[in-house]
């Protein structure tokens, strides 16, 4: 029984390193995070709190996933210099980036394309940047370079789906 658990483990975080992605992020929601001892376990290592006053904020490396949690390693942020845990999914973001901005069209023909799935090169939808209520928005998933993302609309409305273009720094990319 000792060795069936074992085997289970080692597939398991040999499935973790296989999923790797080095996805650069910031906090969603809050200015902390809790980072856990492991993908399903309540004991916590350390909250990491970002300083907006101080405009000090961690920045986040997605290294894997589980099914309710990421592997991350924090840093560059007021109160740890380096962490590595567990974090909900869903409480690291990037910005929506666009190319709209170098083409000098005005703010409010900036389009942000949404896909069905990471596999596709045909754009589900577009989201025009004035119909959004911001352009942080949280990673649920990832495949590749691709993130899944919630969009929050100013209407409400919550859309899923996935983005192949964002910025992982707080300040945003424009222009960049």
């Amino acid at each position: 029984m000792k060795t069936f658990l074992l085997s289970l483990y080692l597939i398991s975080f040999s499935f973790m390193l296989n999923a790797q992605a080095l996805i650069p992020s910031f906090f969603w929601g809050s200015d902390s995070v809790i980072v856990y001892a492991d993908s399903s376990s309540v004991k916590v290592l350390v909250t990491v709190i970002d300083n907006p006053e101080t405009e000090e904020f961690a920045e986040i490396e997605i290294l894997s996933k589980s099914m309710q949690r990421f592997y991350v390693r924090i840093h560059n942020s007021p109160c740890v210099k380096f962490a590595e845990g567990w974090i909900e999914k869903g409480k690291c973001a990037v910005n929506l980036k666009t190319t709209n901005s170098i083409y000098n069209l005005p703010i409010e023909e900036w389009r942000y394309y949404v896909y069905d799935s990471p596999k596709d090169d045909i754009f589900r939808r577009y989201i025009y940047h004035d119909n959004l209520n911001t352009i942080e928005v949280p990673i649920m998933d990832y495949y590749k370079k691709w993130l899944k993302v919630q969009l929050i609309l100013k209407s409400g409305e919550k859309i899923e789906g996935w983005i192949k273009d964002y910025c992982p720094y707080i300040n945003g990319c424009e222009g960049m």
